[in-house]
């Protein structure tokens, strides 16, 4: 009975101390998710990490989470986990640490971690502000894994309940699904002006702290815009505030991905930040957190000079979390079917799986039939 229990997820609350475990193996490059150094060899036993807190004292088996508040207890069922060969994600939240848990064997209650290797199990979709219960629910239906969704709007970000919280947990856990948390491209990263700046600096703060609740691995941050003046205030703002935030997340646990936003109009006033690889490279040059990744989109991208190549050129795809898919003609901003526009889609795949990038992919376009279509057209089934 304890092996099945502790094969499946686990939240671990200890009374003043919460430990989390990682995986069997870890190389002494890999941090620990407060954000500092492992030691320098590689282990072959879980680790184990601890932080204070202040909850109560208790153990509680609901579905496939445990949460206990004594300290032996979580360091048995660090022990007695089964490591997959990927490991677990972390997440934080009101003094508890989470870990997620992928076993091999799928008739345990845990669906096994996607493969890597296979193209059709990484691609997965945007659900903007749909309901997340149901875009879940539609992804388990048809075998997606991997899930991208915005708090504002339906979402509140300070209205999520405990029980919402732990049931989405539970559904992400049993079905081995992935979540991610985009934030609003239209709150302005690179503000400056007094009170304002306070109010991004908060609802960034509390993005992370929602993805951490939720145990979403990711979470999709821009770099803000300017209006045609004091653009290097607005840089300076922007790469100190995501510098922040980045210190931030190292202590929550969810990554930062950056996304390479669109070009506008020459004649328009307002412009994106960071849609250009000259833009980009100063956050990625001096932001060198794990913590702090890459969320490239792809039709962005095709908007500018440099074009997909170029991007690939300046950046690899090592820091790449998540490539967001969508079509567009070049010309302006529009998320079109695959087809629709002048994307090179086969020349694009080739050329990021042959470097490597064994991260996810994100339809971000259209309806759920557009989605469906486009991951037959790019993964058909074996």
């Amino acid at each position: 009975m304890m092996t099945s229990f502790v094969m499946m997820a686990a939240t671990v609350r200890v009374n003043t101390r919460s430990f989390r475990a990682a995986s069997r193996t870890m190389s002494r490059s890999e941090t620990m998710p407060t954000g500092r150094s492992a030691s320098p060899t590689t282990t072959s036993a879980p680790m184990l990490w601890a932080t204070r807190t202040r909850s109560a004292c208790r153990t509680v088996w609901r579905g496939p989470i445990v949460t206990t508040s004594r300290p032996l207890l979580a360091r048995m069922l660090a022990m007695f986990i089964p490591w997959s060969s990927r490991g677990v994600s972390f997440g934080q939240g009101a003094g508890c640490g989470s870990v997620r848990v992928y076993h091999r064997q799928p008739w345990l209650g845990m669906a096994p971690e996607p493969d890597r290797t296979s193209l059709r199990d990484r691609i997965g979709f945007d659900a903007g502000a749909a309901r997340l219960e149901d875009a879940l629910e539609w992804a388990v239906r048809h075998g997606f894994r991997y899930v991208d969704f915005n708090a504002d709007r339906l979402h509140r970000l300070d209205a999520w309940e405990a029980e919402r919280v732990r049931a989405l947990r539970e559904t992400c856990a049993r079905h081995g699904l992935h979540l991610g948390l985009h934030t609003l491209s239209g709150v302005n990263v690179a503000e400056f002006s007094a009170c304002v700046s306070e109010g991004v600096d908060a609802y960034l703060r509390a993005n992370v702290d929602l993805a951490a609740r939720l145990g979403c691995e990711w979470v999709v941050v821009h770099a803000g815009y300017h209006f045609s003046s004091a653009v290097e205030a607005r840089q300076a703002a922007s790469l100190e505030r995501l510098t922040r935030l980045t210190a931030y997340a190292e202590t929550a646990g969810p990554r930062l991905l950056l996304e390479n936003l669109n070009a506008e109009p020459a004649h328009a006033e307002v412009h994106y930040l960071a849609h250009t690889v000259a833009e980009c490279r100063p956050y990625f040059e001096q932001i060198r957190s794990d913590h702090f990744g890459w969320a490239f989109t792809v039709n962005h991208a095709h908007l500018v000079p440099e074009g997909v190549d170029g991007f690939l050129d300046a950046f690899g795809v090592e820091r790449i979390g998540e490539v967001r898919l969508a079509d567009n003609t070049g010309e302006y901003e529009v998320h079109l079917r695959p087809g629709q526009g002048t994307i090179d889609f086969a020349a694009l795949f080739a050329r990021l799986e042959s470097s490597g990038y064994r991260q996810h992919y994100t339809l971000a376009f259209g309806g759920k039939a557009d989605k469906l279509a486009a991951r037959d057209l790019f993964a058909p089934r074996a």
